[in-house]
């Protein structure tokens, strides 16, 4: 009786353990092929993306710069991945050593930042282009646009680089399988991570500043001035109302983006935040270990998107990337 019992709890054990090296198998391997797919279209929908807007005349506006910066932003996110992550999620320990730890980790974390702040700086550039349509050549310049574009990555680069300089540092992270920016209690680290949260809380609120006075005026436009919609063979009624439909189709495209970026990076930063501070028997479950697959899935996610948003939404563009594709 003892030697059947012994046997069963025996056999229960290997087939536990077998199922959970099972699990752990099929979750390396998902990351595996999924960190090569997601930096194979990073590569190609954000090239695409580039060559359309280098190769057309016609998508030449303030609009169009901002979005080639934000699509040089993801291409960036996605060769570095395609180089540390991919090969780092098939060996399942980082190889790399410590320069390209931080080097990597500084790169993802300065293109997170250049990516939101990009979009904070499309949103200004709708503002203007909605809420002040009359002004808005003068007061969205060319030169301001290469400002806008500038900040967007210094700022970055200058609020990622103290680990270079002893403040800080990058370590490696098994659960996302790349370098992450570690402070330590020193004021000069808390300083400095105070300054990355307000960049982004302060770009955020940006994007809903001007997002919000956008709704309102064109709330206030249709009222005051609807729409009105030519006849065949009538020349454009090229009133202020027609002026901001069409600023506003390119608005709801930019909103989608943002919403988005929101969708994949939020639950990512929310469960990381949250992490830290779970107690060990809470880490090591199932529940934990598929709600940080799912999260990691949604963030890498982030670096493909846009160019198929552009594509379905952007019909201007569509039609010049399709011309280029034929010419090839």
């Amino acid at each position: 009786m003892a030697d059947t019992l012994s046997q069963g709890v025996q056999n229960f054990s290997t087939s536990q353990y077998l199922a959970n090296n099972y699990d752990k198998v099929e979750t390396d391997l998902f990351r595996e092929v999924f960190f090569f797919i997601s930096a194979f279209l990073t590569l190609i929908g954000n090239a695409l993306v580039l060559l359309t807007l280098w190769k057309s005349s016609n998508l030449n506006k303030n609009q169009h710069r901002l979005i080639g910066n934000l699509a040089m932003g993801d291409l960036g996110s996605g060769i570095v991945v395609l180089i540390f992550n991919t090969p780092t999620a098939q060996l399942h320990r980082w190889i790399f050593g410590d320069f390209l730890c931080t080097f990597s980790g500084f790169f993802l974390q300065m293109l997170s930042f250049q990516t939101i702040i990009t979009l904070a700086c499309i949103s200004v550039d709708r503002y203007y282009a909605i809420c002040h349509a009359l002004h808005y050549h003068s007061k969205m310049t060319r030169n301001k646009c290469r400002l806008m574009v500038l900040v967007s990555w210094l700022y970055p680069l200058l609020s990622c680089s103290p680990p270079f300089y002893g403040w800080g540092h990058y370590k490696f992270s098994p659960s996302v399988i790349s370098c992450m920016m570690v402070w330590g209690p020193d004021a000069e680290d808390i300083i400095f991570s105070s300054c990355q949260g307000i960049a982004y809380y302060f770009a955020t609120a940006v994007i809903i500043f001007c997002y919000v006075q956008i709704w309102r005026e064109s709330r206030k436009t249709f009222i005051t001035e609807p729409l009105t919609t030519p006849q065949p063979g009538q020349p454009q009624n090229n009133t202020l109302a027609n002026q901001i439909r069409k600023e506003l189709k390119v608005a709801k495209m930019i909103v989608i983006m943002i919403l988005v970026f929101v969708v994949t990076w939020m639950p990512f930063v929310i469960f990381r935040s949250v992490q830290k501070w779970m107690p060990p028997d809470v880490v090591d479950t199932s529940a934990n270990r598929i709600t940080e697959k799912v999260t990691l899935v949604l963030f890498t996610c982030s670096t493909f998107v846009n160019p198929i948003i552009y594509s379905l939404l952007d019909v201007r563009f569509r039609r010049e990337l399709m011309t280029i594709c034929s010419h090839q």
